[in-house]
C-alpha cells in the first residue's frame, strides 16, 4: 500500500514549466548564440524534484525502518512492476518502476537490460511512458541511450518529449548542439497548436 502512495509522489517530482519567451527578431542567430537553445530547452522540460533520499526518510528514524521501505521499493516499486511483460496494460507498471528508479538511483544489470529493451516499439508507447523512461536516463543513464532518443526525438511531435530528447542530447553529445538547434527551430515555426511552440521566437542578444 506504501508503495502505490510512493509512485503517486514520484510521479509528482516531474513539473514542466512554459514560459513566454521574447519576441522574434527575424534575423538569424550567429553561430555564436545557439549556446541559447540550452536555456530555452531548460524553460520546457522537466526539473526533477531536488527532493532527496534523506527527505523522503525524515519520518523514518530508525535504520531497520528505512531499510525495510528501501526494501519495498526495490522489491514492490521495481522488480515486481518489471516482471511483467510490457504491453498496453502493464505501462502504468513500468512508469512506476522508471520512477522509482530515478528516485533512488537503483541499478543492477537485469535493470540495466530492461531499460535498453524498454525502447523496442516507444513511437507506439504513451506520452506518459515516454516521459518517464526520459526522465531515467536523464537521473541513472545520462551518457548511454543517445541512438535511441535520437531515433524518438526525429519521430515525435510531442513539444515535450522533444525537448526532453534534446536536453538529454546535449548532456550526452554536446556536439549535436548546431544540429538539436536547427531541429528546435522547425519545431518553433511549425504549426503544432503547441502552447510551447507557438508563437515561440528566439531574440538575437
Amino acid at each position: 500500500m506504501f508503495v502505490k502512495l510512493h509512485n503517486k509522489s514520484c510521479a509528482k517530482m516531474i513539473l514542466y514549466k512554459s514560459a513566454t519567451p521574447p519576441k522574434l527578431n527575424n534575423a538569424i542567430l550567429p553561430g555564436s548564440k545557439k549556446i541559447l537553445l540550452i536555456g530555452w530547452l531548460l524553460l520546457f522540460v522537466s526539473n526533477i524534484s531536488a527532493q532527496t533520499f534523506d527527505t523522503v526518510f525524515a519520518k523514518e528514524t530508525k535504520a531497520a525502518n528505512r531499510a525495510r521501505l528501501y526494501q519495498n521499493i526495490v522489491g514492490n516499486g521495481i522488480t515486481k512492476n518489471l516482471s511483467y511483460s510490457l504491453t498496453d496494460s502493464t505501462e502504468e507498471n513500468y512508469i512506476d518502476a522508471f520512477y522509482n528508479l530515478a528516485f533512488i538511483r537503483y541499478k543492477a544489470p537485469w535493470v540495466d537490460n530492461k531499460v535498453a529493451t524498454a525502447f523496442e516499439g516507444i513511437e507506439k508507447r504513451s506520452v506518459a511512458y515516454q516521459r518517464s523512461l526520459l526522465a531515467l536516463l536523464y537521473a541513472n543513464y545520462p551518457l548511454n541511450f543517445s541512438k535511441p532518443v535520437v531515433a524518438l526525438l526525429n519521430q515525435t511531435t510531442n513539444d515535450k518529449i522533444f525537448a526532453m530528447c534534446a536536453e538529454y542530447l546535449l548532456v550526452a553529445n554536446p556536439a549535436m548542439q548546431k544540429e538539436l538547434w536547427n531541429k528546435t527551430l522547425q519545431m518553433f515555426t511549425a504549426d503544432t497548436g503547441s502552447a510551447i511552440f507557438t508563437p515561440i521566437n528566439v531574440q538575437a542578444w
